[in-house]
Parts: structure tokens; sequence; C-alpha cells
């Protein structure tokens, strides 16, 4: 009956326009294009990637070319005794070029940075996958909070369109003498109830639709539901301590922080290593002119030199900066490690919860199923009761939320079983759109569900 609403109420207008039905898949690939956390992310994979290509810049050749052009003037003059011209003034240019090339041979420190910079690329590389899980994570919530708002929406109509009818009845069966004013005012009360929570719907459906469309650009319109064609199941393998022991290795979470305790144990290498003797290859080629009356011959002339040799740097002391540097690594590579070791538990404690919320929920659909078919007939008993005296409009009204209620738990409950198996994925690293395909597979367009409330 509920679904049924839901299709006539918010659907149907929609069909009547050939407007294609959007699934979870669906919404996720303009997520993609839109979301501007995600965007961010894609810009952080870009710097990260630079990182591995400085650290091997680090440890090539450094070529540089320097030149410099200056122009002299000189003023003679002569002593007493001497005999050439008392004074003279004499002008000319230098121009100097060199071409210089560094090429470390044993630099310790920038090895250890080098693999550092490499570390840091592969890390921005898992934050990108983590930031892929993140938004399809997103993006199923705010599918899913969309479709529980409409069907609590529906739901609500359909309620209050009972409690209508109880309402009329109860006044109808008080004018002629066959049941009480408690009756009436009942009635009365629980639609005053229901509108209220009419509203409520609405204002919640329409923050959930918007939250969808900031996150899509994408009119929540027509999303495929889910289709009551498949059992829920269990998770498999079926052993939580299978899922732990994968979380602990593959959690992207874990291994994100895994090269940050990483970097910061290079960091150690690094100042400890800034110490040691560095040894570089060193090479010039160069070239003076001087031309006026600065130069030797009166004329222009050109003087070439270059060298080619060793270079050896023996750091002695710094200040104590270096002392300072590395304590400050050492506390902040034990803080990484606490870090890492605090994300472990709280994977490990998320991963069984998320297990557990998939294994439950397949129990309890079903359980809610059945319980939704008994307080169907709890409703035809009531109403029938009523009409032989033994039940009042009271029970009836009671047997109806009761109805209502377990087919909201049901909706609920079977969406949560779906968000929890994504979650389930993320937590050992595996939410990926192979996943997202196959949770898109629970869902069918409303013009398609067979399920009738």
């Amino acid at each position: 009956m509920k679904k049924i609403l839901l299709f006539t109420v918010l659907v149907t207008p929609l069909v009547l326009q050939n407007v294609r039905a959007a699934d979870l898949l669906s919404s996720w690939q303009a997520a993609r294009s839109h979301d501007a956390n995600f965007a961010i992310a894609r810009d952080a994979l870009a710097v990260g990637e630079e990182n591995a290509k400085q650290g091997d810049a680090a440890i090539l050749p450094q070529v540089t070319m320097t030149g410099n052009a200056s122009q002299s003037t000189s003023t003679y003059h002569a002593g007493q005794y001497s005999i050439s011209d008392p004074s003279a003034t004499k002008q000319g240019q230098t121009y100097n070029t060199a071409l210089n090339l560094t090429q470390p041979i044993y630099d310790a420190s920038a090895f250890a940075t080098r693999k550092q910079l490499k570390k840091k690329t592969i890390q921005a590389q898992i934050l990108y996958q983590a930031a892929e899980q993140d938004l399809i994570l997103r993006v199923a919530k705010a599918y899913f909070d969309v479709l529980i708002a409409q069907e609590n929406l529906a739901l609500v109509n359909s309620q209050k369109e009972a409690v209508s009818q109880q309402l009329a009845l109860a006044k109808k069966t008080f004018a002629v003498g066959r049941s009480t004013i408690t009756d009436t005012n009942e009635a009365q009360a629980r639609y005053d109830a229901i509108i209220a929570s009419e509203i409520s719907a609405k204002n919640d459906l329409a923050v959930k639709a918007n939250a969808y469309r900031n996150l899509t650009d994408q009119p929540p319109t027509q999303l495929n539901v889910f289709a009551d064609l498949r059992m829920p199941t269990a998770p498999e393998p079926s052993s939580v301590n299978i899922w732990m022991s994968k979380a602990r290795e593959d959690s992207l979470t874990i291994r994100a922080q895994q090269i940050d305790l990483d970097i910061a144990s290079f960091d150690i290498e690094r100042y400890r290593l800034e110490n040691s003797p560095k040894l570089s290859l060193v090479a010039s080629y160069g070239n003076q002119t001087e031309n006026g009356s600065i130069s030797t011959s009166g004329g222009r002339d050109r003087t070439m030199s270059g060298f080619i040799g060793l270079q050896l740097t023996i750091p002695l002391y710094t200040g104590g900066q270096r002392s300072s540097q590395l304590r400050q690594a050492i506390s902040f590579r034990d803080q990484q490690r606490d870090t890492l070791e605090q994300i472990r538990r709280d994977t490990e404690q998320s991963t069984r919860q998320y297990y557990l919320g998939v294994e439950s929920g397949a129990a309890q659909i079903k359980a809610l199923e059945q319980a939704k078919t008994s307080s169907a007939s709890s409703v035809a008993s009531s109403k029938m009761g009523r009409e032989v005296g033994v039940r009042t409009t009271v029970d009836v009204l009671n047997a109806e939320q009761n109805y209502y209620q377990t087919v909201y738990n049901l909706v609920l409950a079977r969406y949560q079983y779906l968000f929890n198996k994504l979650q389930l994925s993320a937590s050992v690293g595996n939410l990926n759109e192979a996943e997202l395909v196959d949770v898109n597979s629970w869902l069918a367009a409303q013009t398609q569900t067979q399920e009738k409330h």
C-alpha cells in the first residue's frame, strides 16, 4: 500500500514526462564531476605526484649558467719625477660568462630525502583512493536519505488518510450512539498529530533533496528504490576475524597513516645523516672578455678557463639546530606511531560494527517483513473486531500505527543494510565502482518495484 501511494503521489507527475530515472551509479558519476571536495582530492593527487620527481632531482646533476658585465674607469696621476704624462684616464668593459655543474656523489641526507618524497607520492595516491571511497559513501548516504524521506512522507500521507477515515467513522458512530466521545477525541488527536508529522516529513524531504542536489547537481526525481527481488545475506567470508585481519592490512586510512610514520622515520634518518660528509663532482667552464683601454693589448682580450674536481663538505657546527631538529623528529615519529595504533583500533572496531550491521541487517529485514505481514493482519482483525463490538476505534488506530511504524522500520533496515555493505567494503579498502555496481543492482525503477504496502 505504501509504495503504491509513493508512486502515485510523488512519481506519477514525472512518469508523464519522459524523464530518465536516476540510480546510485549515475548519481555517483554525476558527483565525480561536480563535488568540490573530490575536485580538491584530484588537485592534491597532482600536487603529491610531483614529490617523487623532486626527490629524483635532488640526486641528479645541477647545471647553472652565470654571467656579468661591468664598466671600469681608472685615472692615473703621475709622480713628481715621472717622465710620462702627468695624468691619464682609461675606460673599458669586462664581460664574464661561466657554465657550472655539480653532481652529488655521496650525499646520504639527499638520498633519505628522495625516499621520503617518493613515500609522499604513494601517500597522495592512497589518499586519492580514500577520497573516491568517501565520495561513494557520501553519495550513497544522500541517495538513501532521499529515498527514506520519500517513503516516510508517503507513509505519513497513507496514515493521514487512514486516520481521517477512522475519525469520520468515529463521528458517525458517536452520532448514532454506537461509540463514545472518547473514540472521536482519540481519532481527532491522532489526526492532528499526523498533520504535524506531515509538515515535518515534507521539511525533511526538502532538506535531504537539497543535500543530494548539492552533491550531484542533479534533481532527486525518479530515483531507483530498493527492489524486493533478492534475499539479503550475511557477509562473505562469514568470519568477522577475516574481515578485521584484511582491514588491518588494506584499510586506506591505516595505509596512509603508516606512510606518515615512514616519512617521520625518514626525517630522523635525514637529520642524523646531515652530520656526515658530502662529496660532489664540480666542474666549470668560463669566458672573460675585456674591451677598451683596460685591455693589456689596447683592443679586445679574451680569456677562457675551466676546471673539474671533487668537493668535500664536512658539517662541523650548526649552532645546535641539527640536534634540536633530530630530537623533534624523534618525538614526531613517536606521535605518528601512537596515532597509527589508535587508527588500527578504530578501524578494527568499525569493521566489526559494519560486519555485524550487514549480518544482523539481513536477519532484521526478514523479521520485519514477517512483522509487516502480521501487523497488516492485526489491522484487519481490529477493524473486524470493532464491527462486532469487541474492539474500539482506539484499538484500530493503535494497530494502524503499529503497521506504519513496522513498514518504516523495514525501509530503514533495507537501506541501512545496503549502506553497511558499502561501509564494510570501505573498511578493507575495497570500495570501488565494482562494489557500487553490486549495491546498485539491489535497486530498480519505482515503476518496476513489486512490493505493495
